[in-house]
């Protein structure tokens, strides 16, 4: 059974761009072992397991992420708000401007 499960992950990756296989790979604490095991065999035969390369992309996907906390997504919702309002505005005030 474990075998099959190995093989379908093999085959899942397979078809993952390497970029999404970096992702999991910055996240593989999350995996359980079996799965480990086969990303790093796909990394390897990928050539892309250097683990400077993982750590240049673990710092470039740590700006991409989402938020982690209800602070930092509080923080970008007010973001998100106050330049939509600022957009909304700018939008206002040309057409006033053009009258």
């Amino acid at each position: 059974m474990q075998h099959v499960e190995a093989q379908n992950l093999s085959e899942d990756y397979q078809g993952k761009t390497d970029e999404e296989l970096l992702r999991l790979a910055v996240d593989a604490d999350q995996l359980i072992p079996e799965a480990k095991a086969v990303l790093s065999a796909e990394l390897t035969r990928r050539r892309i397991n250097d683990p400077q390369r993982l750590e240049a992309f673990r710092a470039m996907y740590a700006l991409d992420c989402d938020p982690r906390n209800s602070k930092e997504k509080w923080v970008m919702r007010i973001f998100y708000w106050v330049t939509a309002i600022l957009i909304v505005a700018l939008v206002c005030w040309e057409s006033v401007k053009a009258r």
